[in-house]
């Protein structure tokens, strides 16, 4: 029942707000179930049952933050934040994990990109947003947060129980490879990242050549991106944002700068969840063909979300733009095509597994709920854990996309 009241006010504010009636039929719906329905319901939550309802009809980077959410949204912007260590997405709305951080629980338990979280603790994921979910991942250090995973190939799902722990991702991790091959891996931008790359690149002065590893990358801090590109190129326009009827227009132009060298060879490695930000700096490179780009064509984020407050402590992060690139070329839904199209024989073999259909993990949650199928316990991976700031040759060997780059760049440079 109280499902169907909420779907019946959502329809009524989604109709009163394409209406000219919208300012007076929606509080009125409001009032009226608040105060007439047989059974005492909590407005706020009514009002904010609604408002979700809403926003996730437009798309799916705009979210309504509760004040908790909006906390967990700042503290991830900032770089640290408690956990486990997982980046997720929604795949067909199926909260699926990107990747784990290094040396982080997560990891250590073994979960692994591709997974499909079913259930956190006993909360269903499916229709939850990505800070909802986040916001269930987080807690105290050192209580259990319990995974149900499903992972194609595995009979029943998996089980992970899973202490919390401060996560403290590193921003950039850099190593200097054999002939002064620069080796960067830029896994998001958050407010350090630009800062990151200018002492790494005082750092190791003088490279023969530069790889700006951006796999996985989900983007973040638009400015930060920016700044990333301005650091190989000294001129032009690298991106303009447009909004509804010109709002929110902005424009950013590379300037003069002493940190790369400009002559210095650049490949770029990128593949299907290489995102936003990441796709910014990918394709600035190569619309100047200051880099080549190696792996797979990237995600197709081309959007800008602001964070508006509310007077609750909550805030709606809505999408109020699309940035363009240099060419004028907007690649929300497109993503950039590599110049050299590889993919890595682990990422291959995970393509040839279909990932398990809403319809499918929607019948798989019953039987979770109702006990009929059992759940085996997850593992820790068999293959020791490498340490997080390592790029070992056996490493690089399994790479092949790393393995192209360095190839490409002895011989360019």
């Amino acid at each position: 029942m109280r499902n169907t009241l909420l779907i019946v006010i959502y329809l009524f504010f989604v109709v009163g707000c394409s209406s000219q009636q919208s300012n007076i039929k929606y509080p009125k719906v409001l009032n009226l179930v608040a105060n007439e329905y047989v059974k005492d319901l909590n407005r706020t939550a009514l009002d904010e049952e609604a408002v979700k309802g809403l926003v996730k009809r437009l798309d799916s980077h705009s979210r309504y933050l509760t004040k908790e959410d909006l906390q967990n949204f700042l503290i991830a912007k900032r770089g640290t934040f408690g956990g486990v260590g997982i980046v997720l997405t929604l795949r067909e709305g199926l909260l699926t994990v990107v990747r784990t951080i290094a040396d982080t629980p997560a990891a250590h338990a073994g979960i692994q990109p591709d997974d499909t979280i079913l259930k956190i603790n006993d909360h269903a994921t499916l229709g939850l947003s990505i800070e909802e979910a986040v916001a269930l991942t987080r807690g105290k250090t050192g209580t259990p947060l319990k995974l149900t995973i499903y992972r194609k190939g595995e009979r029943y799902p998996l089980l992970f129980t899973i202490k919390r722990a401060y996560i403290h991702p590193k921003p950039l991790f850099a190593t200097l490879l054999p002939e002064k091959i620069l080796y960067i891996s830029i896994p998001n931008f958050n407010d350090h990242t630009a800062q990151e790359l200018y002492a790494i690149l005082k750092r190791y002065h003088d490279p023969k050549a530069i790889i700006l590893d951006l796999r996985y990358n989900p983007g973040g801090v638009l400015s930060q991106a920016v700044a990333v590109a301005d650091m190989f190129i000294d001129h032009g326009l690298i991106l303009t944002q447009k909004g509804r009827q010109g709002r929110y227009y902005a424009s950013y132009r590379a300037t003069p700068s002493m940190m790369a060298d400009r002559h210095t060879p650049v490949a770029v490695l990128i593949n299907r969840m290489t995102a936003s930000g990441a796709e910014i700096v990918t394709g600035t490179l190569k619309l100047y063909k200051r880099a080549t780009i190696i792996g797979e064509k990237s995600f197709g984020k081309g959007s800008v979300q602001t964070l508006f407050p509310l007077d609750d402590h909550s805030a709606l992060k809505l999408t109020v733009a699309k940035y363009y690139l240099a060419d004028g070329k907007c690649i929300d839904g497109i993503g950039i095509a590599p110049d050299i199209a590889i993919k890595n024989s682990t990422l291959k073999q995970k393509n040839k597994q279909s990932a398990i259909s809403p319809k499918a993990a929607k019948a798989l949650l019953g039987k979770l709920n109702t006990h009929t199928i059992p759940v085996k316990t997850g593992q820790p991976p068999k293959r020791a854990a490498e340490k997080p700031l390592t790029l070992s040759p056996e490493k690089i060997r399994r790479d092949r996309q790393l393995t192209r780059a360095i190839r490409l760049l002895r011989s360019s440079s």
